[in-house]
């Protein structure tokens, strides 16, 4: 990384591990041939207070799910969605 900020957004990354660590975000397994390894990359995003000067740094470690095989890889996937007018109706 070639950016001035670069130690910052080193400090995003360490707080996004951390919080994917205290999280259990995953588990840790010997690799067997049958195994698919999903890789992974890092998103940057610079959060900006309205004058333009900068806020935060933020950090995202997402898996590269297009590399993923149909019921081998998928087993254990929930993601709870609700549309806006289903939240009004429970408020």
């Amino acid at each position: 990384m070639n950016r001035l900020d670069a130690d910052r957004f080193r400090d995003a990354m360490n707080s996004e591990m951390g919080t994917l660590d205290g999280m259990e975000s995953w588990i840790i397994v010997r690799h067997t041939d049958d195994m698919n390894i999903l890789g992974s990359t890092w998103v940057f995003k610079v959060k900006r207070f309205p004058n333009g000067t900068i806020n935060k740094l933020k950090a995202w470690l997402c898996v590269q799910g297009n590399q993923q095989i149909d019921r081998v890889d998928e087993f254990d996937t929930y993601a709870p969605v609700v549309s806006f007018s289903t939240a009004r109706l429970l408020l």
